[in-house]
């Protein structure tokens, strides 16, 4: 049997359509992966009904946040305060502005938690982003849809509650 040697085996051209080919195949793949499904931003009821069912009362924060942020375009903010737990809805005008809130609250609770980065997970893809973290018994969750930000932050003992509420306004993996 002769052998081949490797070297008359490999032209120009068999290398632009392997370097092509595979290209395509990341191209593929990391469309595959960001494609995902849409998320679907809840309505203030929702968020009122959610929060009901886990024992909260929700509050309108609108006029505090418009007065704090008067140009960051925000529709409306209902959430529940109380000790050491809190969820708050944002509704904006449109998604980038969801975006800068997102931004601004994310940097204000990292700033709060300095360089404690335990159990610390991101998750970004189209139209949506979700940032949680666990930091000395405190449990913080920020995630956007679109035009909606919410966030929460609690201790262990209302982690299930939190879960739950964002879970069932599909702000979750």
């Amino acid at each position: 049997m002769e052998r081949q040697n490797l070297g008359e085996k490999f032209t120009v051209k068999g290398v632009i359509l392997l370097i092509l080919l595979i290209s395509f195949l990341i191209g593929l793949f990391l469309l595959i992966i960001n494609i995902g499904e849409n998320k679907t931003s809840p309505t203030n009821e929702q968020v009122h009904t959610a929060l009901e069912n886990q024992g909260f009362f929700p509050s309108d924060f609108t006029e505090e946040y418009i007065e704090e942020y008067p140009d960051r375009k925000i529709v409306s903010v209902i959430g529940h305060r109380k000790g050491e737990m809190r969820i708050e809805f944002f509704e904006l005008e449109d998604s980038k502005s969801a975006r800068t809130i997102y931004s601004i609250i994310d940097q204000i609770i990292i700033d709060a938690r300095g360089n404690d980065r335990r159990a610390d997970r991101r998750t970004s893809m189209q139209s949506y982003a979700i940032h949680t973290y666990y930091v000395d018994d405190k449990n913080y969750w920020l995630a956007r849809i679109d035009n909606t930000v919410i966030y929460g932050f609690c201790y262990d003992d209302d982690y299930e509650k939190l879960l739950t509420v964002m879970t069932e306004l599909g702000y979750t993996d």
